[in-house]
C-alpha cells in the first residue's frame, strides 16, 4: 500500500477518534439546562426555605446539581444536568434552598444565564 494511502487512513481514524472522544466528553459534562425544558411540579416558599420539585422535559437529561444567585430581591436558580451521570441519577429533582442565606426574596426564577423563567409567584 502506498504511503499516502496509509496517511489518509491514519488521518481518518484519528478524526473519528477525536469525534468519538469529544462526544463522550460532552455527554459526561454537566451543563445548565434551558429553563423552558424544566417542568416544575411543585414549589413551596416559606420564610426559611424554598423547595422546588420537578423534572426535565428532555428524557436524556439527568439531574446533577444547581447553583443559586440573588440580585435585586430576585433569586436565580441554574439547574445542571448531564446526558450520562455517574451514580443513581434521574430526570427528577428536589431542591431545598435555605432562604436565610439570601435575605428578602420577592421572585424566584429559573435561569441558564441568557433565559429567565419566573416560577414564583406564578
Amino acid at each position: 500500500m502506498p504511503i499516502y494511502k496509509r496517511r489518509i487512513i491514519l488521518a481518518v481514524i484519528l478524526a473519528l477518534l477525536v469525534l468519538v472522544l469529544g462526544f463522550v466528553f460532552l455527554s459526561f459534562v454537566s451543563k445548565v439546562i434551558n429553563p423552558n425544558y424544566v417542568v416544575i411540579r411543585n414549589i413551596h416558599v416559606s420564610a426559611k426555605e424554598t423547595v422546588i420539585a420537578g423534572n426535565f422535559a428532555e428524557s436524556a437529561a439527568k439531574y446533577t446539581g444547581y447553583t443559586v444567585s440573588k440580585k435585586d430581591k430576585k433569586l436565580y436558580i441554574k439547574i445542571k444536568a448531564s446526558s450520562f451521570a455517574f451514580g443513581n441519577k434521574s430526570d427528577t429533582f428536589n431542591i431545598t434552598i435555605d432562604r436565610t442565606k439570601y435575605g428578602e426574596v420577592n421572585e424566584v426564577y429559573l435561569s441558564n444565564g441568557s433565559i429567565q423563567r419566573k416560577i414564583w409567584p406564578s
